[in-house]
């Protein structure tokens, strides 16, 4: 996903909007520093992806971004892969 403010890009940020803009309200995806620059003015929604996947090897829960490699087809279809703490551990 990409930042709608920064750019930045990372697997999962939380998706926005602003709900003074009332019925023209559209959702905004930002990265974890602007949403704390608005954290106050607006409200999280449902977004279009997963954020959360299954390591193989822990066998834990892990913010995609905490993710070294993932894909699809995991438990309860979410992402899978090696969790950045596990990878640390290798090699």
């Amino acid at each position: 996903m990409r930042c709608s403010e920064c750019g930045l890009v990372l697997p999962a940020m939380k998706t926005c909007f602003w709900p003074e803009d009332g019925d023209d309200a559209e959702e905004w995806p930002l990265c974890p520093s602007c949403f704390a620059a608005v954290a106050d003015e607006v409200l999280i929604v449902p977004g279009p992806y997963a954020v959360w996947g299954w390591c193989n090897e822990c066998k834990g829960w892990n913010s995609l971004n905490g993710m070294e490699r993932w894909s699809g087809g995991g438990p309860r279809d979410a992402p899978q892969g090696l969790c950045l703490t596990c990878a640390g551990g290798r090699g």
